[in-house]
C-alpha cells in the first residue's frame, strides 16, 4: 500500500470491545489499521466468556488486527490494551479473512 492509499496515516483510533474475531470491534479496528491509522484496542475477555458465543483466542485477535499487547492493569485485572506498531510506507496490512 502506498501513502496515498493510507488516508488515516498519522491518525490514532481507539476501539473498545476487540475481544473476538467475529465481533464488530475487531472488524472496525482491522479496517482502521488497513487504512493506515495507529490503532489502540481494548478488550475485556471475561465478558465474552460469560456469553453464549464464548470467548476467543486473544493472541489471534491481536494478530488479526496487527496489534501488539502489553501488560496493563484495570480495576478487574482482566482487561488489556493493544496498539499497532508505528508504520512506514512499506508496512504491510494485516492478513485478510
Amino acid at each position: 500500500m502506498h501513502v496515498e492509499e493510507l488516508p488515516l496515516s498519522g491518525r490514532t483510533a481507539l476501539v473498545t470491545g476487540v475481544s473476538r474475531r467475529r465481533g464488530i470491534g475487531f472488524a472496525v479496528a482491522r479496517e482502521l489499521a488497513r487504512l493506515g491509522a495507529s490503532v489502540v484496542t481494548h478488550d475485556f475477555a471475561p465478558h465474552d466468556a460469560e456469553q453464549p458465543w464464548g470467548g476467543d483466542d486473544l493472541a489471534a485477535v491481536a494478530e488479526g488486527v496487527g496489534t501488539r499487547c502489553g501488560a496493563t492493569r484495570s480495576p478487574t485485572g482482566s482487561a488489556r490494551t493493544c496498539v499497532t506498531p508505528p508504520r512506514s510506507t512499506g508496512w504491510s496490512t494485516p492478513p485478510g479473512p
